[in-house]
């Protein structure tokens, strides 16, 4: 067998097998729809985006938080001493 015969042959079976692929193609009307974990996701998180009505919304309702300025000066100075401590260990300061 030569070299253009291999060649031929090698086309004639990858044409063959293209043909076999399914392909994808545009949904129609009648077509049911395919359920998938995305598409179990985005309607439970439509759930969150639901309209509340007359209530409002949880967050601004809570009383129990601590005040803005605590909740960012806390982390930032905790932050810095962490840091403090981990610069003397390693010998970088004091």
């Amino acid at each position: 067998m030569s070299r253009l015969q291999t060649q031929a042959l090698a086309l004639d079976h990858a044409a063959e097998y293209e043909d076999r692929i399914r392909r994808p193609r545009a949904v129609e009307g009648a077509d049911a729809a395919i359920g998938s974990p995305v598409h179990d996701l985005h309607e439970q998180l439509e759930l969150f985006e639901a309209p509340l009505g007359d209530a409002e919304p949880f967050a601004t309702t809570r009383s129990d938080k601590a005040p803005g300025w605590a909740r960012l000066t806390l982390p930032v100075l905790l932050s810095m001493a962490l840091w403090g401590v981990i610069l003397s260990l390693t010998g970088v300061i004091g």
